[in-house]
C-alpha cells in the first residue's frame, strides 16, 4: 500500500478546485431547472472562498435534486462584494417543515463559519428549502497568489442564467429579476 502512495518522481497532479467559475455545470443535467444569477464583486476571490462557494452551492443544489417534493426550479443567486460574498439558493416546493440538518448541511456550515461567516438552512418563507451563507473574505492582490488553473470571473462578466434544456441566457451586468420573472415565489422581495 505505501508503495502505491509514493511518487516514483512522477509528481502528483492536483487538479484546482471548482470555484464560481464552474458553477454553470451544475445547472444542467437534472430533474429541476435550476436558474442561476451570479452578480457583483466576484473577481480575484480568494481561493478558500471561491471553493466553499461552489461546495455551498453543489450540496444546496443536490439536497434540492434528491429531496424537493414536488418542486420544478432551484434558484442560486451569488451577489459579491468587495467585502463579501451572499449566496442563496431555494427551491420552490411544496413546504414540508424542517428536516433534519444531515452531514452535508452541517459541513457547510464549518466551512462557512471558518471563513468568518455563516449558513443557515431551513423551510422558505412561502415554501420549499432556503439556503443563506455569507462569507467574509479580502481581495487577492498578487497573482502570484493565483493557483495554475485558476479562473476568476471577469469584473465585466455579465449575470449568467442556466435554464435546462434551453441554455445559457445573458442578462447584463448587475441585473436582478424582479418580482415574478424568477418563478419559484422563493426569493425575498
Amino acid at each position: 500500500m505505501v508503495a502505491t502512495l509514493r511518487d516514483n518522481g512522477t509528481g502528483a497532479q492536483l487538479a484546482p478546485q471548482a470555484g464560481v467559475a464552474d458553477l454553470e455545470r451544475l445547472a444542467g443535467g437534472g430533474r429541476l431547472r435550476v436558474d442561476l444569477g451570479l452578480d457583483g464583486d466576484l473577481d480575484a476571490l480568494p481561493p478558500a472562498v471561491d471553493a466553499a462557494i461552489y461546495r455551498i452551492v453543489q450540496e444546496s443544489v443536490t439536497n434540492a435534486m434528491r429531496h424537493a417534493v414536488a418542486a420544478t426550479e432551484v434558484v442560486v443567486r451569488i451577489t459579491g462584494t468587495a467585502q463579501r460574498v451572499r449566496i442563496m439558493v431555494c427551491d420552490d416546493g411544496a413546504r414540508t417543515g424542517r428536516g433534519r440538518d444531515g452531514y452535508g448541511l452541517a459541513g457547510l456550515r464549518e466551512r462557512a463559519a471558518l471563513l468568518g461567516g455563516d449558513l443557515q438552512a431551513g423551510p422558505g418563507p412561502d415554501r420549499g428549502w432556503l439556503v443563506e451563507a455569507e462569507l467574509r473574505h479580502h481581495r487577492l492582490h498578487h497573482r502570484s497568489v493565483v493557483p495554475a488553473g485558476f479562473r476568476p470571473v471577469a469584473p465585466d462578466q455579465p449575470v449568467i442564467r442556466h435554464h435546462a434544456g434551453r441554455g445559457l441566457r445573458r442578462l447584463g451586468p448587475r441585473t436582478q429579476p424582479g418580482p415574478g420573472r424568477h418563478g419559484s415565489g422563493c426569493l425575498p422581495h
